[in-house]
């Protein structure tokens, strides 16, 4: 970290001079003790540059969070050597300019800019700052600074200062934490001309200063400084949002496929799981019962850890035994569960307790975390068990270490096999790790060490996150390889997401607070691609919500990328677990609307996978800044919308805003604009009633009782795919593990033209929309998915003679032999409340059988039945996604 002792190494000359045109090496003149540093840049992409500060007592990352992309540029001109000090050179997208006269100064425009996106700090680039390094760089007054993963409750981090380490903060409330559960050492800043990312590749201990350093030479400044070791880290520009981050997926590798049944509603109820009398299976089973009586769809249970606490009541959880008492015959409950189409999520820790009765084994193993002091006995951590309050002796599993992995593969291998559909990775930020422990550095995950140090501050505490969800995907592939895991994460690291399928806030508090600062945690974590993310409904701390919040979070959830109600409230203090928790039929009277919520939020889940399939190919959020896709609009770039995140995109045909205070009934919202040079921004329509035309590049007040809805606007022109308001398979086949399910064999999408009103009046005088979501069978792994993805276009005009009528026309794209179940039905097109309009096959779609009218439901839709073309060409490529290989167990790691 900064401190009083920092020095700048100086007078760098050229090493191999010219020895790769757009890579080179520099090296500081010698100091005292003998001590040289080395710079190295690479143009890594046209908008990707990778650099490295280091020295013998300063090594690199021996451990990088990302692999090296494969370097691809397109050059337009050699590069320009000015003497020996400086070097420019131009690629597709920047200009750079490398000087070296004193420090090494990078400086990179986007295209033709006169401005530049990113400029080291002249004589304070690169510092050496005690046993760590800090660079420092340009800071962007005015700009948006986003990123850091989930850590601050504000979207903005301008002018703030924030620890890079990931930590255990129980029953936060949304108000600035730091650090919260997440290890992401990512800025991006974002002004209107363009967008620039710095990630450092290390997994230890960081501070990011983001605008809070000042000097009379150089004014604001940036600076990343790394607590340990030298700095490695990658430059990213672009002139948006979407190329960035793009940009750094190719660096850290794209989100995984998610196993599309996760975005349904997932219950947990800690009461349940925990139950001794009666057992914790009836009172699961109970549960899942109580909801299809009550008819609130579910798709999976999370047991949480009360299955693996021992029998004794009072006892800690251990880890992977199942409580015999709770769940007698564990295979029977799972396949009860699976009767009723429930999938179950099983909770894991680290941590092995001394009376474990594999502690012993596993510390002669070499499984454990050691102390310098320790003489190679496991370092002792002491635990608190949230439910009893009671402290126990621990050993935590060292996943460096080739045996605590083995142990891991086996255990989760063994939970996969017996039906266990998903693992959440609890207690993983391994911060209780001090600086005295060691590594064992044995583990055939990691890459060949080019040190032999084993120190902790080094080789940083997030690698073993990494590290065990890596595992957990490993040995879940190996119990069901025809599968995609499922693989919750508490704790997240920049390569964890290559291995995990979805996250979440923590252990959040109940609070309107909490609820709302929740929307920007999200947001946050989408940059940093967490995007399979959410936060527990009704928190998950604290005292149980009251009416209204309950119902205005689950109307939140809806349109989100993740839905759980996770019922384990707590005392007022969030400290000690209660004796109640938070169900939909919690308030019998509300029973009715948050099934109404529920069963929309199952209906969207075609539009949010089609998003989650997005996200795996191209990067993107489900959930996105309002200026997302809109950096013209100069309205985004003032508060509240630039560092607001009350309102925010659900892909780009939803735009959502969320009402975050008791009694309100009614919300500001802002309508995002296209550019001029865009085509004709028709504005948005008001899903709810009054159901009127919103006009875009304006604030409007959008009526929002708390028994109706939170204001949800459709940008005119898109199409949101709807399914069954229930669980269904995407799968043909009967699965003997779920008997029960539902097929998707029904498909609806929603359209929003132009409203009949406005057209008449010569606004426009035409409209054409096209637009498309993807789907695959939401099951099959990465490996055998590729073929089964179909993309569906839907292509509707309303002609300047024919206003009454709207031509329709709905391709399939397909290039595999998978389709939807629905496709031999045909699909519904509905329209917006009171639009009667009638629908009509597009000009070129001659021979096909025409639209039927099928009914008007109870909103007054009109629902039209219309054939689907089906066409067989290419589809969208697998993303180059670094290290994500779901590769088979070998016989030695299959065995402990």
């Amino acid at each position: 970290m900064p401190g009083q002792n920092g020095r700048i190494p100086c007078g760098y000359v050229l090493v191999d001079e010219k020895s790769h045109v757009f890579a080179f090496k520099l090296q500081s003149t010698a100091e005292r003790n003998g001590e040289q540093f080395e710079f190295f840049f690479e143009c890594a992409r046209d908008n990707i540059f990778h650099t490295a500060f280091s020295s013998a007592t300063h090594p690199l990352p021996p451990h990088p969070s990302a692999k090296k992309p494969q370097r691809i540029y397109a050059a337009k001109a050699a590069p320009e050597y000015m003497g020996n000090t400086a070097v420019r050179f131009e690629t597709a997208t920047a200009r750079v300019c490398v000087e070296w006269q004193h420090t090494p100064v990078v400086t990179i425009y986007i295209g033709d800019s006169e401005t530049p996106i990113h400029r080291d700090i002249s004589d304070r680039s690169y510092v050496v700052d005690g046993p760590g390094t800090s660079h420092y760089f340009s800071y962007h007054p005015g700009a948006l600074h986003v990123g850091l993963g989930d850590e601050s409750s504000s979207l903005d981090l301008s002018g703030r200062m924030f620890i890079v380490g990931a930590g255990d903060a129980a029953a936060h409330d949304g108000r600035p934490v730091d650090p919260l559960y997440k290890h992401i050492p990512l800025v991006i800043s974002l002004t209107p001309q363009g967008c620039v990312g710095v990630f450092s590749k290390a997994y230890s201990r960081a501070m990011w200063s983001i605008g809070c350093e000042m000097h009379a030479g150089w004014g604001s400044c940036s600076a990343l400084h790394q607590a340990h070791g030298g700095l490695e880290e990658y430059i990213i520009i672009g002139r948006n949002l979407d190329e960035v981050v793009w940009s750094y997926a190719q660096v850290v590798g794209f989100p995984p496929l998610i196993p599309r049944y996760m975005l349904g509603h997932i219950a947990g109820d800690l009461h349940a799981s925990t139950s001794d009398r009666p057992p914790a299976w009836v009172k699961v089973l109970e549960y899942i019962r109580r909801c299809r009586h009550a008819e609130i769809p579910i798709s999976a249970f999370h047991l949480g850890h009360g299955y693996a606490a021992p029998e004794n009541p009072y006892a800690h959880i251990e880890t992977f035994a199942w409580n015999k008492n709770r769940f007698p015959d564990p295979r029977w409950f799972i396949r009860a569960c699976h009767d009723s189409n429930v999938r179950l999520l099983a909770a894991t820790t680290p941590f092995v307790l001394f009376k474990n009765r594999a502690h012993r084994h596993l510390a002669e193993a070499g499984a454990f975390f050691t102390a310098e002091t320790s003489h190679g006995h496991p370092a002792t951590f002491r635990r608190r068990d949230s439910l009893t309050g009671k402290w126990s002796e621990a050993s935590l599993l060292d996943f460096t270490s080739a045996a605590a992995t083995r142990f891991w593969l086996k255990c989760v291998k063994a939970l996969g096999e017996m039906g266990i559909d998903g693992i959440s990775n609890d207690h993983n930020d391994f911060t209780d790790v001090n600086a005295n422990c060691l590594f064992r550095l044995d583990s055939d995950a990691l890459e060949a060490p080019t040190t032999q140090r084993q120190d902790v501050e080094l080789w940083g505490r997030a690698l073993h996150t990494d590290l065990l969800n890596q595992a957990s995907r490993r040995a879940l592939v190996a119990a069901r390889p025809n599968e995609r895991p499922l693989i919750l994460t508490h704790s997240v690291a920049p390569g964890t997401m290559r291995h995990a399928t979805s996250s979440w806030s923590g252990d959040n508090l109940t609070s309107w607070q909490s609820m709302r600062e929740g929307s920007a945690l999200t947001l946050s974590a989408g940059f940093s691609l967490i995007h399979s993310y959410g936060h527990d409904v009704g928190g998950s701390c604290g005292a149980k919500p009251g009416r209204q919040l309950f119902v205005r979070w689950v109307q939140l959830a809806v349109y989100s990328p993740r839905f759980v109600i996770n019922c384990n409230t707590t005392s007022p203090t969030g400290r000690h677990t209660g004796e109640r928790g938070h169900y939909p039929w919690t308030y019998p009277e509300l029973l009715p609307l948050l099934r109404d919520a529920i069963h929309r939020r199952y209906e969207l889940i075609p539009y949010l996978y089609s998003l989650a399939l997005e996200s795996h190919l191209v990067a993107k959020p489900l959930q996105r800044w309002t200026g997302w896709g809109y950096e013209s609009d100069p309205e985004v770039w003032k508060q509240p919308i630039k560092g607001g995140a009350a309102q925010y995109w659900l892909g780009d045909a939803l735009l959502v805003c969320g009402i975050y205070e008791q009694h309100a009934s009614s919300v500001r919202v802002y309508l995002p604009k296209k550019s001029l040079g865009a085509m004709y921004d028709y504005g948005f329509l008001n899903t709810n009633a009054p159901y009127q035309r919103l006009e875009a590049g304006r604030w409007h007040t959008i009526h929002a009782p708390w028994k109706m809805s939170i204001a949800v606007l459709a940008r005119i022109g898109s199409v949101v795919p709807v399914g069954r308001a229930c669980a269904t398979t995407c799968v043909g086949e009967l699965d003997p593990e779920f008997p029960a399910a539902a097929k998707d064999d029904w498909r609806g999408v929603e359209i929003f033209p132009v409203p009949l009103t406005l057209q008449l009046q010569g606004e426009p005088a035409w409209f054409n929309a096209k637009d498309w979501w993807l789907e695959d069978d939401g099951i099959s792994p990465q490996s055998k998915a590729a073929g089964s993805m179909v993309r569906v276009v839907v292509h509707y005009r309303i002609m300047t003679a024919q206003p009454h009528c709207i031509q329709v026309g709905v391709t399939l794209e397909m290039d595999g032999s998978w389709a939807p179940l629905w496709v031999e039905h045909g699909i519904e097109v509905i329209l917006p409340p009171e639009d009667v309009r009638a629908v009509v096959n597009l000009p070129d779609w001659h021979g096909w059988k025409e639209p039927r009218l099928l009914r008007r439901d109870e909103k007054q839709r009109s629902r039209w039945r219309v054939q689907v073309r089906i066409f067989r060409g290419g589809m969208f490529p697998e993303p180059a996604t670094p290290g994500d290989t779901d590769e088979p167990l070998t016989p030695a790691q299959e065995n402990v």
